[in-house]
């Protein structure tokens, strides 16, 4: 059961990264009218 709650901890955290990082980019390149 622990194995399976750190897997989900670990998937959630790497999505949360995943936006932040995605908004970075979003953030340098704002002529594309990406908006998160």
């Amino acid at each position: 059961v622990i194995m399976i709650i750190s897997g989900i901890l670990l998937i959630a955290f790497g999505i949360i990264m995943l936006t932040n990082r995605l908004k970075d980019i979003a953030g340098l390149f704002p002529d594309f009218g990406i908006n998160f």
